[in-house]
């Protein structure tokens, strides 16, 4: 089965998560891009109307097709409580042409945000998996483990 890790990282936590699901997974990668310039202060605030607003954006152009693959993993930060406002345009652009997918969602928090409802909403079904990374995860170590185990539970339901 073919697997597609899609991501977009902001401060570069969602990004480490993608590659590290990546070589668990051993699959394709793509890093989507809208253009939308998010860079210091002015850029997180940016993040955060965006999000709020639910905007989406005209995606850059991309080496990968998401039809050719079999699952589709969607690697996201965490604004505003909700998905990046890139992931919202590429999920809103292709959510026809993915047949699986999973979820991966990374945050400054702890606390577990209710951000898997809205990709519910606009994909039409659950995710075959889901989990959503902390920052603290990353500094105390515990994240490579949970992403490896997320890669298993992943394996697992593309083989059934």
């Amino acid at each position: 089965m073919r697997t597609l890790v899609v991501y977009y990282s902001r401060s570069g936590n969602t990004r480490k998560a993608a590659a590290k699901l990546r070589d668990a997974l051993s699959c394709d990668i793509l890093e989507i891009d809208d253009g939308v310039k998010r860079n210091g202060i002015i850029g997180y605030f940016r993040c955060a109307v965006h999000a709020i607003k639910k905007k989406a954006f005209p995606l850059e152009p991309m080496d990968k097709d998401p039809s050719g693959y079999d699952m589709v993993v969607l690697c996201t930060p965490i604004w505003a409580g909700t998905m990046s406002t890139p992931i919202r345009s590429f999920v809103s652009r292709f959510k026809h042409q993915i047949k699986r997918h999973s979820i991966v969602c990374a945050q400054g928090s702890v606390k577990e945000q209710k951000i898997f409802a809205p990709m519910k909403e606009i994909m039409g079904r659950e995710a075959d998996a889901r989990i959503w990374i902390s920052d603290r995860w990353w500094k105390d170590g515990s994240a490579d483990g949970r992403i490896t185990e997320f890669a298993s539970e992943i394996k697992a339901g593309i083989s059934s």
